[in-house]
């Protein structure tokens, strides 16, 4: 009942129409919709940061990338430049020299000073302890390092004291770098001097460095292991035949440097330290830099006082990832042929010729191809 009575009073309340009525009213006006604009979110301040970050660095990584590649053009470029058409002639045949070998000559000079600092006219740059010519073959991937005696004996380019060249006197090769006017000179004179020692085998950058570096690049790598080869105990403790070393600072320099000056081939077994060390070190060098590659250019940065070199940073770009790729061991270091005699003052190294040119032509040559010729 109460529905019944709900239902007649809304009808009442309400306005019936009918028909006619619907077509005399004008119909109203149907109002268009307006389409609402959608406003744009606005991103919080850290997105934009986080954008703006995420943005930069990828413009570094390409600008990074770009450089990488373009330092590694020129590099390639300045160690390749001066290996140009050298061709030998032995036992009949014609050799032609590996256009894709790049020779860096290294040298570790007996001083302690800054490369620059000048001692005394005979010693002003200090002498070569060290002499290492280390050959990359780009193409084929292989690593070889020749070790020279400091007693070598050869011609020695002489100079004035403004730094022109003289003339030439047979001594031991130790003293070339000693007679240039300053570092750079040093290091050229050196390189040529070897150069002509070994045939004329093209080499296309040198570094010398001095006692103190050695020490800071050893210590880069977190030092070297390896087994003593002479014994120095009564010095050293460390340095008993057979005793497995950490090298580390200064004992490094010890176990390259030091020699005894009462054996006639003291000289010899001082190169073989230095060969046994530097197989340690770059097979050591090898693991910790394929974790950092950055590490090259940092410990070069670092060793500019103690560093006499015309090695660029593209050069190292160029390097770094090709030497990575060459196996090491104990046959990619060979020491030049020959054997120590006591001379009028100081022990000489002679070397034997034949086997000299034998290794040279194995090492940076290949016979030329009678069917190209």
């Amino acid at each position: 009942m109460n529905d019944i009575k709900n239902l007649k009073k809304f009808e009442d309340d309400i306005e019936v129409l009918s028909i006619e009525d619907l077509y005399d009213e004008e119909p109203a006006p149907v109002k268009k919709k307006r389409k609402k604009r959608r406003r744009k979110k606005r991103l919080p301040t850290w997105q934009k940061v986080l954008i703006g970050v995420a943005a930069t660095l990828c413009v570094l990584l390409v600008c990074g990338v770009g450089l990488y590649f373009g330092f590694r053009t020129v590099g390639e470029k300045s160690l390749k430049a001066e290996a140009s058409e050298n061709r030998i002639t032995y036992n009949g045949k014609e050799y032609q020299y590996r256009e894709d070998v790049i020779n860096i000559l290294c040298l570790g000079i007996d001083k302690g000073e800054a490369m620059e600092k000048k001692i005394d006219r005979r010693q002003i740059l200090g002498m070569c302890d060290a002499i290492l010519l280390v050959s990359i073959d780009t193409k084929k991937d292989t690593l070889k390092i020749i070790a020279i005696p400091r007693d070598t004996m050869t011609d020695v380019t002489m100079t004035s004291e403004t730094g022109e060249v003289t003339e030439k006197e047979r001594m031991q090769l130790c003293y070339q770098y000693a007679y240039g006017t300053r570092a750079e000179q040093s290091g050229e004179l050196t390189m040529e001097t070897v150069s002509k020692l070994l045939y004329n085998v093209p080499i296309q950058k040198y570094c010398a460095i001095n006692f103190t570096a050695l020490p800071i690049v050893n210590d880069a790598i977190g030092g070297v292991d390896l087994v003593v080869q002479e014994d120095f105990s009564s010095e050293i403790p460390e340095f008993v035949v057979g005793n497995e070393v950490h090298l580390e600072g200064e004992l490094a320099l010890q176990y390259v440097r030091k020699r005894n000056k009462h054996l006639v081939d003291t000289t010899v077994l001082r190169t073989q330290r230095q060969k046994q060390y530097a197989l340690a070190f770059l097979e050591k060098a090898k693991t910790v830099v394929a974790e950092d590659m950055t590490l090259p250019v940092t410990i070069f940065q670092s060793l500019q006082e103690n560093m006499s070199t015309n090695i660029s940073i593209a050069d190292i770009t160029y390097l770094v990832p090709e030497l990575l790729e060459m196996s090491l061991s104990e046959d990619i270091i060979e020491m030049l042929p020959g054997e120590s005699a006591l001379g009028e003052e100081f022990v000489e190294f002679h070397v034997d010729a034949n086997a000299m040119k034998e290794m040279i032509i194995s090492t940076f040559y290949e016979e030329v191809d009678k069917a190209k010729k």
